[in-house]
Protein backbone atom coordinates (compact mmCIF):
# COMPACT_ATOMS: atom_id res chain seq x y z
CA UNK A 1 0.00 0.00 0.00
CA UNK A 2 2.81 2.43 0.84
CA UNK A 3 4.46 1.71 -2.49
CA UNK A 4 1.26 2.55 -4.33
CA UNK A 5 0.83 5.85 -2.44
CA UNK A 6 4.48 6.77 -3.03
CA UNK A 7 4.19 5.96 -6.75
CA UNK A 8 0.99 8.01 -7.05
CA UNK A 9 2.63 10.97 -5.30
CA UNK A 10 5.67 10.72 -7.59
CA UNK A 11 3.50 10.75 -10.71
CA UNK A 12 1.50 13.72 -9.39
CA UNK A 13 4.58 15.80 -8.60
CA UNK A 14 6.35 14.82 -11.82
CA UNK A 15 3.35 16.10 -13.79
CA UNK A 16 3.50 19.45 -12.00
CA UNK A 17 7.24 19.73 -12.61
CA UNK A 18 6.76 19.52 -16.38
CA UNK A 19 5.31 23.04 -16.58
CA UNK A 20 7.86 25.68 -17.59
CA UNK A 21 7.60 29.45 -17.10
CA UNK A 22 9.27 31.51 -19.83
CA UNK A 23 9.70 35.27 -19.41
CA UNK A 24 10.41 37.67 -22.26
CA UNK A 25 8.80 39.78 -24.98
CA UNK A 26 5.71 38.17 -26.43
CA UNK A 27 5.40 39.19 -30.06
CA UNK A 28 2.55 39.14 -32.53
CA UNK A 29 1.07 35.84 -33.61
CA UNK A 30 2.84 34.46 -36.68
CA UNK A 31 -0.18 32.27 -37.38
CA UNK A 32 -3.54 31.82 -35.68
CA UNK A 33 -3.33 29.93 -32.41
CA UNK A 34 0.41 30.46 -31.92
CA UNK A 35 2.46 33.01 -29.99
CA UNK A 36 6.17 33.82 -30.11
CA UNK A 37 8.38 34.85 -27.17
CA UNK A 38 11.88 36.30 -27.27
CA UNK A 39 13.85 35.67 -24.10
CA UNK A 40 16.96 37.43 -22.83
CA UNK A 41 20.12 36.15 -24.46
CA UNK A 42 18.32 34.61 -27.45
CA UNK A 43 18.64 35.85 -31.03
CA UNK A 44 15.39 34.39 -32.30
CA UNK A 45 11.92 34.09 -30.79
CA UNK A 46 10.46 30.64 -30.11
CA UNK A 47 6.94 29.83 -31.19
CA UNK A 48 4.42 28.00 -29.01
CA UNK A 49 0.89 26.77 -29.63
CA UNK A 50 -1.87 28.26 -27.48
CA UNK A 51 -3.99 25.79 -25.53
CA UNK A 52 -7.74 26.07 -26.16
CA UNK A 53 -8.28 26.92 -22.49
CA UNK A 54 -5.35 29.35 -22.06
CA UNK A 55 -5.68 31.63 -19.02
CA UNK A 56 -4.68 35.29 -19.50
CA UNK A 57 -3.99 37.86 -16.79
CA UNK A 58 -2.07 41.07 -16.17
CA UNK A 59 -1.92 44.62 -17.41
CA UNK A 60 -0.60 45.85 -20.76
CA UNK A 61 1.06 49.25 -20.92
CA UNK A 62 2.48 49.68 -17.42
CA UNK A 63 0.72 50.95 -14.29
CA UNK A 64 -1.83 53.00 -16.21
CA UNK A 65 -2.35 50.30 -18.84
CA UNK A 66 -5.41 48.29 -19.68
CA UNK A 67 -6.22 45.10 -17.79
CA UNK A 68 -5.81 41.96 -19.87
CA UNK A 69 -8.09 39.14 -18.74
CA UNK A 70 -9.06 37.25 -21.89
CA UNK A 71 -7.46 35.99 -25.07
CA UNK A 72 -9.25 38.70 -27.08
CA UNK A 73 -7.89 41.40 -24.72
CA UNK A 74 -4.42 39.91 -25.13
CA UNK A 75 -4.67 39.80 -28.94
CA UNK A 76 -5.88 43.42 -29.03
CA UNK A 77 -3.03 44.55 -26.75
CA UNK A 78 -0.52 42.75 -28.99
CA UNK A 79 -1.93 44.44 -32.09
CA UNK A 80 -1.67 47.86 -30.42
CA UNK A 81 1.91 47.37 -29.21
CA UNK A 82 4.93 48.36 -31.26
CA UNK A 83 7.43 45.72 -30.14
CA UNK A 84 5.29 43.23 -28.26
CA UNK A 85 4.33 42.76 -24.63
CA UNK A 86 6.60 41.84 -21.75
CA UNK A 87 5.27 38.87 -19.85
CA UNK A 88 5.54 35.26 -18.82
CA UNK A 89 4.03 32.23 -20.49
CA UNK A 90 3.52 28.86 -18.82
CA UNK A 91 4.19 25.99 -21.21
CA UNK A 92 2.95 22.51 -20.37
CA UNK A 93 2.91 19.61 -22.78
CA UNK A 94 4.11 21.85 -25.62
CA UNK A 95 1.15 24.24 -25.27
CA UNK A 96 0.81 27.64 -23.61
CA UNK A 97 -1.55 27.14 -20.65
CA UNK A 98 -1.21 30.62 -19.11
CA UNK A 99 -0.08 34.11 -20.13
CA UNK A 100 0.79 36.76 -17.53
CA UNK A 101 1.29 40.19 -19.12
CA UNK A 102 3.42 42.87 -17.44
CA UNK A 103 5.76 42.72 -14.51
CA UNK A 104 9.27 43.99 -14.00
CA UNK A 105 11.04 40.78 -14.92
CA UNK A 106 11.97 39.88 -11.36
CA UNK A 107 14.20 36.85 -11.19
CA UNK A 108 12.72 33.67 -9.86
CA UNK A 109 14.34 31.05 -7.71
CA UNK A 110 17.39 29.54 -9.33
CA UNK A 111 17.85 32.27 -11.95
CA UNK A 112 20.98 34.37 -12.14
Amino acid sequence: MRTFVAAAALVLFAGVALAEDITGFISKESKKGYVSILTKGEDKAKEYKLAPDVKVSGKAGGKKGKAVSSLSDFTEALENSKKGLFGTITVEGGEVKAIRVGGKGKKGAGEE
